[in-house]
């Protein structure tokens, strides 16, 4: 008897995610946690957190991820693991700490400058407090980067299923997160993974030269 095409095609896929392991991120994860985190929001994280310079972007990335209490804190994150090297990484949290992690956040990045720095940073990020990114009823996905070697739908979604987890395990039966309106890879990527859009989020025409048209809201039910 030949195999079902369609089971072979499933069993690769289970293998697959099979092999991609999920660990707590540890302060020592620092430096790669820099790397990766600029590549889940390149545009933002130089246009903010560096003021226009990727460079001191990623460095700032990489320092703040040691210490605890903001959203981009290794507390919150997971390290995905492939053969035992770094995958990529992830962070998620409940959405009701949203508010409190992006104060700390704005602290911590601001001993990074001076009188004229605080000010241009503050300017820039003061837009963004009123983007509504989560519901205090969802688990908010803050941050998903993926290396370019082991990009693609089957990882991605090893990864989904690892927040979506996390979140039924806290007690949450819906999963929030945000995407660049004119991340089109991304957008269908959510679309294939029951990732609705409640709301969009426009950047006003000075901004979006440096950080895009604007931004979707999505959550997923996951029918708990």
């Amino acid at each position: 008897m030949l195999p079902d095409p369609g089971e072979d095609i499933l069993s690769e896929k289970t293998l697959s995610m099979r092999a991609i392991d999920f660990r707590p991120a540890k302060a020592s994860d620092a430096k790669i946690a820099g790397r990766l985190l600029l590549d889940s929001f390149p545009r933002k994280a130089t246009f903010l957190i560096g003021l226009g310079n990727e460079d001191r972007a990623r460095k700032i990335l990489s320092e703040i991820f040691v210490f605890q209490g903001h959203r981009l804190s290794y507390e919150f994150a997971s390290i995905a693991l492939i053969e035992g090297r770094t995958a990529g990484l992830v962070i998620a949290f409940p959405g009701k700490m949203l508010n409190k992690l992006n104060r700390h956040l704005v602290k911590r990045v601001l001993k990074y400058y001076f009188f004229r720095g605080k000010l241009a940073f503050i300017l820039r990020v003061w837009p963004l407090v009123f983007l509504e990114e989560s519901a205090r009823d969802e688990f908010f996905l803050s941050s998903l980067a993926i290396r370019n070697k082991h990009r693609g739908q089957e990882v991605g979604e090893a990864f989904l299923t690892h927040v979506e987890t996390r979140a039924a395990k806290a007690g949450f039966s819906k999963v929030g997160l945000v995407v660049d309106i004119d991340d089109q890879d991304e957008k269908e990527f959510y679309d294939n993974n029951g990732y609705v859009v409640k709301a969009i989020n426009l950047e006003s025409n000075p901004r979006v030269s440096y950080l895009g048209p604007g931004y979707q809201r999505r959550v997923k039910e996951l029918g708990l």
